[in-house]
């Protein structure tokens, strides 16, 4: 995975769902000091997903990502404003660092290989659900991963936010573990044939595709 037969409208909007959810959630967390816990459960599950054989294995909750459908709808209908212009920056920047992350291959092996030393300790903890330890617990682990390999790079992201969240050991590590996730979803976009100039080219098809999934979906 990818294969060929992914190469569709419909599973590139849903990997780019999935980085405007993340990056959404990045925002309301440094804004509000909390996010959405389904959403973050099943984004952070993601990040372990690195052999699956589907996109619809990474994010089989399409619901948990309705969030991000409706942000592309709205993207390319209204152009950006207030509400969205937050989460259009960090789109950008996480596409860069994406990018500059791919010309790193020895430190993409790094954090592949430091996910794979903890998938059996954090697939326990995640399919267990067992509440804010475990989930505390990996997403520092997943900070310190953020923090010794990404955060290294030129290309960095500031996240704005009030100064009283962001400065908290608990939020800073759920800002992290979202990137990471994010960093997996715009990945997975590249692979799945998704590019900035091809989200231009095909908008109709994206907008189309979004409204079809929240015609369906309620929000979680």
């Amino acid at each position: 995975m990818p294969k060929a037969q992914f190469h569709t409208i419909e599973y590139q909007t849903m990997a780019l769902a999935a980085v405007f959810t993340a990056l959404q959630q990045v925002h309301q967390i440094a804004t509000t000091g909390s996010g959405n816990e389904t959403t973050m459960f099943e984004l952070r599950q993601s990040i372990f997903k690195l052999d699956s054989e589907s996109p619809e294995d990474i994010y089989p909750g399409k619901n948990n990502l309705i969030s991000g459908y409706r942000s592309i709808d709205e993207l390319i209908h209204k152009g950006i404003d207030h509400d969205n212009r937050q989460t259009l920056n960090y789109w950008v920047n996480i596409n860069r660092l994406a990018k500059a992350l791919k010309t790193k291959p020895k430190m993409l092996a790094r954090i592949h290989q430091q996910i794979d030393s903890q998938t059996n300790f954090l697939t326990v903890s995640l399919d267990d659900n067992s509440g804010y330890k475990n989930m505390a617990d990996i997403d520092a682990r997943l900070s310190q991963l953020y923090q010794d390999t990404l955060s290294t790079l030129s290309q960095r992201i500031n996240i704005q936010g009030l100064e009283y969240h962001l400065t908290q050991p608990r939020i800073k590590d759920q800002v992290r573990m979202l990137l990471l996730a994010s960093i997996r979803a715009i990945t997975l976009w590249h692979q799945l044939g998704g590019n900035v100039i091809q989200f231009i080219w095909h908008r109709k098809q994206y907008t189309h595709e979004c409204r079809r999934v929240t015609t369906n979906l309620k929000s979680p």
